[in-house]
């Protein structure tokens, strides 16, 4: 409610100086009209009493009135100078008009009293004229012109208090009430058809911009498609028909109109099941309501047999009743950077001295297998420890420890080649993930031949003297944390380290007893 009166008392922030402007010029406009006709009028009696009354300046009547008109005419002249000095300066124009506006009022309340004195049954129908020309013409806000309405009432009062009657106060009060609402509804109204005009100015400059966009991007997206490989496609979700760019029929040598698309999909040679499977879910989630959809996949090109990676980004339609009805897309090679990501991707999850995966890495191999990891299905995790490993560097140097390194990693591969993961963990510290791990007599065949591979390296025909210590054990449960199986497996190294070294230790991850 506080809100709803404020808007009567101020401009909002959208239209402030579009206001201030509007005001200015229409101001500006009605009181030099106002000017030039008091000057006119002034000069007129002026000149009147002067040269044309019988009685001239004789009798206090005609002094006083030739007082009065001679002040407004000068008041008139030095307003007109000020209007002509003010045209580029708005603030001032903004204090002139407001002086000017009190200035009318202020005259009429005490001219009226030239006619109460002289005739006093003459009702003061000027200082009327006045409040509703002024609350007709001149443009202010409110908070300006409500108190001089009410200054001037005042100030009329105050003046002829001599000549008031009950009837004259009542005309007096209902002259200025109807004079602050009559200027106050011309604000209000003025306020709504700025905002008006200034929604259908930014209305208009957002369309011109929208359209400046839609044809700089129609002329870009027809540059770009002149030199790129990317293909364009519009699918007719309800009869599943798809139209491509003349792309596609240069490149994969498929028609530009496939009907039946999903069954296309289905059945295409060039197609893995995975890259199927990703391309049906992007379809049905646009299917089922979703406003966009992408998805990457493998395609094998016809002629040269090469397989590439793409991307499809779907963008859908709607109709009023919110049913999909058409999806604009385009299909994007990506294999270029798709090639990149999986070697970044290599390089930060391998260890750069051995080619096995790095101790990050091991340990999201582990967890992502813990998770379907049951009593059918146990997990192996091996732990392996070189023994004696800083005598090699201190008798041997630095690139045999290398040597030696890379050769435990080629071991290891040759041992364990279905194994999920093969990672250096530490300095000389491997660890091992097997799944399916239900035979502990073939994981005791693979660590014993590990220990003999290790124990037979070779530095320049020379026996190194290195061996290792190997710690193993299971987990049956997907509850078991990546922690927990670090630290078992660890206890089992410890155990085999115990046990005099070059040996392992198996031991059950539910085994707390050793």
């Amino acid at each position: 409610m506080i809100q709803k009166y404020t808007r009567l008392f101020q401009t909002p922030d959208s239209i402030n100086s579009v206001f201030y402007d509007y005001s200015i010029s229409r101001n500006r406009f009605v009181f030099f009209i106002a000017a030039l006709f008091f000057f006119i009028e002034e000069l007129y009696n002026i000149i009147r009493v002067l040269f044309f009354s019988s009685l001239h300046m004789s009798i206090p009547e005609n002094r006083i009135y030739f007082y009065y008109c001679c002040f407004l005419f000068f008041s008139v002249c030095f307003y007109l100078l000020l209007h002509k000095f003010s045209e580029d300066k708005k603030q001032f124009q903004l204090r002139l008009h407001f002086f000017a506006f009190i200035f009318w009022l202020s005259w009429c309340a005490i001219f009226s009293n030239f006619h109460l004195f002289f005739r006093d049954g003459m009702e003061p129908f000027l200082l009327f004229i006045g409040f509703f020309s002024l609350s007709a013409f001149v443009l202010l806000k409110p908070i300006q012109s409500i108190p001089a309405f009410i200054m001037a009432c005042i100030l009329f009062s105050l003046v002829h208090l001599p000549f008031m009657t009950p009837f004259r106060i009542a005309i007096l009060i209902l002259a200025t009430i109807l004079s602050i609402i009559l200027s106050v509804m011309k604000f209000c109204q003025t306020v709504t058809i700025l905002e008006l005009r200034q929604k259908l100015s930014d209305t208009d400059s957002l369309m011109a911009k929208e359209q400046e966009k839609l044809h700089l991007s129609l002329e870009k997206h027809r540059i770009i498609m002149e030199q790129t490989n990317d293909i364009m496609f519009e699918w007719d979700i309800e009869e599943d028909k798809v139209s491509f760019s003349q792309n596609w029929t240069h490149i994969f040598h498929n028609p530009t109109v496939i009907p039946d698309f999903q069954n296309w999909i289905m059945h295409s040679p060039n197609l893995s099941q995975p890259s199927r499977k990703a391309i049906l879910e992007a379809m049905y989630q646009c299917r089922t309501g979703s406003a966009y959809a992408e998805c990457e996949f493998s395609l094998l090109y016809p002629a040269s047999g090469k397989t590439e990676w793409f991307q499809i980004r779907i963008s859908v339609q709607f109709d009023t009743c919110h049913r999909p009805i058409t999806g604009i897309g385009i299909l994007i090679n990506i294999h270029d950077h798709k090639s990149e990501i999986i070697q970044l991707r290599s390089i930060a999850q391998t260890d750069s001295l051995t080619g096995l995966l790095n101790k990050t890495a091991m340990e999201a191999c582990a967890t992502e297998n813990l998770t379907m990891t049951d009593t059918d299905h146990p997990l192996a995790m091996f732990i392996l420890d070189l023994d004696n490993f800083k005598k090699v560097n201190d008798t041997y140097g630095h690139p045999c420890g290398d040597y030696v390194l890379s050769e435990t990693a080629r071991c290891m591969q040759e041992v364990f080649p279905d194994a999920k993961g093969l990672g250096r963990i530490g300095g000389d510290e491997f660890s091992i993930i097997l799944t399916d791990a239900t035979s502990s007599t073939r994981m005791e065949q693979q660590a014993t031949l590990l220990l003999q591979k290790i124990s037979d390296i070779k530095w320049k025909d020379h026996h190194t003297g290195v061996s290792c210590s190997i710690g193993i054990t299971l987990a049956n449960s997907p509850e078991i944390s990546y922690e927990e199986l670090y630290h078992q497996a660890d206890s089992s190294l410890y155990k085999a380290k115990q046990m005099g070294k070059n040996c392992f230790y198996l031991i059950p991850i539910g085994d707390r007893s050793e």
